[in-house]
């Protein structure tokens, strides 16, 4: 083969594969970081604010640990709360690379050839060597994201400014916000000890379907789906 066509052939694979090797990886690392994903929420659902200790709580989440929320901030300086997991569809080293290649990443995922960036994270607090409080949040897409947010906190802990304990407040309380048609856009929900078993467990019950879904859910109830209010509770006070 002439030079001249070996050039040509191995620009043409050039051009050719490294955008098929992208988006594999991208495909491919959805798929595994949804896995994170499951095992960081099972391990989080045996979590329990005013019980579980703040070295217990670090001992069961250490494996599932991707330091993503430390790749992520802003400066060096920026601390990272200790148990903070943080665990995105995307590889890592390419979330801070996202808004460099903004409008290829818009294309592929309007063309559903790859999922839309997606994160499943939490960040604890503690208190007297307890986890005082876990805020848990999925969500899915950019400006105001589709999603789900809990606070699952302890008796003694809560905050009357947070947005999911507003007087009245018996253990349980969800806030939904909707689009114009009807489409869910997120769910802010808080509980604590008083929470019945169903209460509790439709709050931690987040799917992964959108880190793996081509393109973008659109839509919150396909990451969470809580139970709704108690009778005579309301949402907007």
């Amino acid at each position: 083969m002439r030079l001249w066509k070996k050039v040509v052939v191995g620009a043409l694979a050039v051009v050719v594969g490294v955008p098929v090797l992208f988006v594999a990886t991208i495909n491919a690392s959805a798929w595994y970081y949804r896995g994170r994903a499951i095992k960081l929420l099972a391990v989080l659902k045996n979590v329990r604010p005013g019980v579980t200790t703040e070295a217990e709580y670090l001992r069961a989440v250490a494996p599932l640990d991707t330091h993503m929320a430390a790749a992520l901030s802003a400066e060096p300086k920026d601390a990272v709360v200790p148990g903070e997991i943080d665990i995105g569809n995307w590889p890592t080293w390419m979330w801070k690379r996202l808004y460099l290649c903004y409008p290829a990443v818009t294309w592929l995922t309007e063309h559903r050839i790859v999922p839309d960036p997606a994160e499943f994270f939490v960040v604890p607090e503690f208190s007297g060597g307890l986890v005082s409080r876990l805020m848990v949040h999925e969500w899915q897409g950019n400006g105001r994201p589709f999603g789900g947010s809990v606070r699952i906190m302890a008796i003694g802990f809560e905050r009357a400014n947070d947005l999911t304990v507003a007087p009245p407040f018996a253990g349980y309380s969800v806030r939904q916000r909707h689009l114009e048609g009807g489409t869910l856009w997120y769910s802010f929900v808080g509980l604590d000890e008083r929470a019945t078993t169903e209460e509790r467990s439709r709050a931690l019950d987040f799917s992964f379907r959108c880190f793996t879904d081509l393109g973008s859910c659109g839509d919150g109830g396909k990451m969470l789906q809580p139970a709704p209010n108690r009778p005579g509770f309301d949402p907007n006070p």
